[in-house]
């Protein structure tokens, strides 16, 4: 009697609207039993045009990532990184460098998030205090330590509210100070981050 009346409530609601043809296709939702999933398969076989929205996953190799899978011959630990390219360069003793987003997730579970600038050298704890601006899209600016690592060429950032911001945002803007060049802004595309991501953290 319930699925009595829910295919009357949907005839009357699309009948409404437009001229609906019930086709054959339609009896395979008798064998339904649940009352919701009953409803669902009839609403999308008497509107076919009614379609899942689904987010689509973007290659990150298309979408300008690097990825790179190595293995630590001393602990058998792999490891996955996925790097992406700024936007914006920047002057290094006669030469263009563009700052690297980086993304490395360990088979024992560390992971880690920085900024690459080598070969030029930034400020970070053990090499002068460094603390960075971030953004991502319109979403407030926030300041967060930076540690020196990778013979101080990158910025190690210990964020897990920027990690989340980066998988579903479309731009990071960062600022800071690289040695020799003053403060700069770089901007990266964040497209295929996610992709990236969780391609890194597959390792586990």
């Amino acid at each position: 009697m319930k699925k009595f009346l829910i295919v009357c409530s949907l005839l009357v609601a699309f009948s409404a609207s437009a001229q609906i043809n019930i086709n054959d296709s339609c009896l395979k939702c008798r064998s339904v039993a649940d009352d919701s999933a009953f409803k669902d398969c009839l609403t999308k076989c008497l509107n076919p045009e009614v379609k899942e929205t689904k987010k689509q996953s973007v290659d990150a190799k298309k979408a300008g990532w690097i990825l790179k899978e190595d293995t630590d011959e001393l602990t058998d630990n792999k490891v996955r990184a996925a790097r992406k390219k700024s936007k914006q360069g920047f002057d290094y003793i006669m030469q263009q460098v563009y700052p690297s987003l980086v993304f490395m997730q360990n088979s024992d579970g560390s992971k880690l998030l920085a900024i690459s600038f080598s070969p030029a050298y930034v400020l970070g704890n053990g090499f002068g205090a460094n603390t960075i601006s971030v953004r991502v899209d319109k979403n407030e600016a926030f300041n967060v330590d930076a540690s020196s690592i990778w013979d101080n060429q990158a910025l190690a950032i210990e964020s897990e509210e920027l990690l989340e911001q980066i998988v579903t945002g479309k731009e990071l803007i960062v600022r800071t100070q690289v040695i020799g060049t003053g403060t700069k802004t770089f901007k990266f595309d964040l497209t295929g981050s996610e992709s990236a991501i969780n391609w890194c953290k597959s390792i586990l």
